[in-house]
């Protein structure tokens, strides 16, 4: 087993559970659950329901107007109570109102043996009818694959990059976690050449029993899950580039539907009141309401309309309201503090209490956790060439560098440069002390490039 060892990793303690096996709470059902069409990336969905519908688990809500064979599937029974529109008339959520003693959709299940015969036109067949193929990322994009793209990596990280998500000693212990696991790794390696299966030094005690499964061990520190930035260490030549990768709840899903015929309908999620603790793993129907997940850390939820709400990435996820729900890629909520209490004589503080990556503060070289809150903590000013997001880069890119040729138009300048590289982590926008949005800028013109020189 190889080791990968993360380069500039992010240095605030951030709250570690020590329980060997922490508990998970199994939640009740939600009064409605939700798909977001937009939360998958470059997609054109068109819609396939209206209001008022009753479906049945399986029954296809939307359809890629780039690929109609690519759909997505219902994961309950029930009647489509409402649907709504963001900017642009984007279809934001469809939500759907279960039935009571609902299941999720059934196919044949297959053995092993059956399994590792598919073909692989076979094998993308399956995924589309069975509705999984839109939960297969594709790099550089994070797009849902091509067709015809015959990749030669492919990475699966037993721990998402969020560094809020479930731990994998919970996933791993479920019932059949290996047998899905197998299963899965069997259809990846008709997709792809090679097939990475990473997980954190941390958890490797805890996962002994799939541990020849397991290629590479990799650092603790955010964002060493990222499997872009695996595959940054990892890559031998530009055609590993394309690679695949699933969300780990994804691939054990897959494997599952494969295996037993029948499509998981639950999520494990992560719940944290603050920053500074480790929160608790809640088992609930997936794209349930935030607020009802929440309720499962905090008996009144008014409470916590006071905070900020961020579902799945505390650097690069997405601020969520307190009555929307969950999107399919996301598994943990934190609440953050809107604001820092004022601080007389702040400017000749020592700096204590402050979480930052800053020498400046006193804080840095103690190991203690500190909370976090969602204030900006001064004002936007042009880039001083610092290079303190150089420093944090998990890949090793000029981010300021991108961020001007991005800003000045120079697409090709800043490819040049690495932007496809870019893991969208957030890290430096962390630590830019003038305040700017650099991974919100090259995510924008990745997409644009994207949409405008790769799409048709």
């Amino acid at each position: 087993m190889k080791h990968l060892k993360l380069k500039n990793p992010f240095n605030i303690p951030l709250p570690v559970d020590t329980h060997r096996a922490p508990e998970v709470r199994h939640a009740t059902a939600p009064p409605t659950i939700a798909v977001s069409p937009s939360h998958f990336r470059y997609v054109k969905p068109r819609l396939l329901v209206k209001m008022l519908d009753r479906i049945k688990a399986g029954t296809p809500l939307f359809y890629d107007k780039r690929d109609p064979s690519v759909r997505l599937l219902s994961p309950v029974s029930g009647i489509v109570q409402n649907i709504t529109f963001g900017h642009r008339r984007c279809i934001d959520e469809i939500v759907i109102e279960p039935s009571p003693n609902g299941s999720g959709p059934y196919y044949e299940p297959l053995s092993m043996d059956q399994i590792t015969r598919l073909s692989r036109e076979d094998t993308i067949e399956l995924l589309k009818t069975r509705g999984i193929w839109p939960f297969i990322h594709q790099f550089p994009y994070k797009d849902i694959p091509k067709t015809e793209l015959n990749a030669k990596l492919a990475i699966i990280c037993l721990q998402s990059t969020d560094p809020f998500a479930p731990l994998p000693r919970v996933m791993i212990r479920q019932t059949g976690t290996r047998d899905y696991l197998t299963a899965a790794l069997a259809i990846m390696s008709i997709l792809a050449n090679e097939v990475i299966v990473a997980a954190p030094v941390s958890e490797m005690p805890y996962v002994n029993h799939i541990r020849e499964l397991i290629t590479h061990s990799i650092h603790d520190r955010y964002p060493a899950s990222d499997p872009k930035v695996i595959l940054y260490q990892v890559r031998k030549h530009p055609g590993q580039n394309t690679a695949l990768s699933m969300d780990i709840q994804d691939f054990l899903d897959m494997g599952a539907c494969l295996l037993t015929g029948s499509m998981p309908t639950t999520r494990l999620y992560r719940i944290c009141s603050d920053v500074t603790a480790p929160g608790i793993h809640v088992l609930a129907q997936k794209g349930s309401p935030a607020s009802f997940l929440l309720s499962s850390v905090c008996s009144d939820v008014s409470k916590l309309e006071q905070k900020n709400i961020v579902a799945s990435g505390l650097f690069s996820g997405r601020l969520a309201q307190i009555h929307s729900h969950m999107r399919h890629f996301e598994s943990s909520l934190v609440c953050i503090d809107r604001e820092y209490p004022e601080e007389p004589f702040g400017f000749v503080a020592p700096g204590f209490e402050k979480a930052s990556e800053s020498n400046t503060f006193l804080s840095r070289v103690t190991s203690r956790i500190y909370n976090l809150d969602s204030t900006v903590h001064g004002e936007h000013r042009p880039c001083i060439n610092c290079g303190y997001c150089q420093k944090k880069c998990p890949v090793e890119l000029f981010p300021q560098f991108i961020m001007k040729a991005c800003l000045a138009g120079e697409e090709e300048e800043a490819i040049e440069l690495g932007m496809l590289d870019c893991t969208l982590c957030g890290l430096c926008s962390f630590v830019c002390p003038s305040k700017i949005e650099l991974s919100d800028i090259i995510e924008q013109a990745m997409n644009q490039y994207y949409k405008e020189r790769v799409t048709i």
